[in-house]
């Protein structure tokens, strides 16, 4: 599964315009005490000016490349979601912070029971 999802990614990219340099395979720390398939990904070079400017030009192409990749690989259809018109603006309330999650979890249980739709987002200052 890693090597097909690196080998999709490689072939995106250099769609995009990196230039080809291969897939290649190395027993790094971060891959190999993975239980998962994994893979590591460097988007171009720093001190490669061409590099650069794909990386600044084309930054949704190449995120959408590696989305498309990721979620073909795990058999997921890829969606591009319409905007949304002025005229369907939501507006969000929220009902509080908490420095104590069972507080915030008596609250979401609380929205829910009235019908609310509510879920904890923890946020760190």
């Amino acid at each position: 599964m890693a090597k097909n999802l690196a080998d999709k990614i490689q072939k995106g990219l250099v769609d995009v315009g990196f230039k080809n340099r291969g897939v290649k395979k190395a027993n790094f720390h971060v891959l190999r005490q993975t239980r998962a398939p994994a893979i590591l990904l460097e988007i171009g070079f720093i001190d490669n000016t061409k590099d650069n400017i794909i990386f600044d030009t084309k930054f949704d192409e190449i995120v959408k490349v590696i989305a498309k990749a990721i979620l073909e690989e795990v058999g997921v259809r890829y969606e591009v979601l319409k905007p949304i018109e002025s005229s369907e603006i939501l507006y969000r309330v929220m009902a509080g912070s908490y420095a104590n999650r069972e507080n915030a979890n008596r609250q979401v249980e609380k929205l829910k029971k009235a019908g609310f739709e509510a879920m904890i987002m923890p946020y760190k200052m």
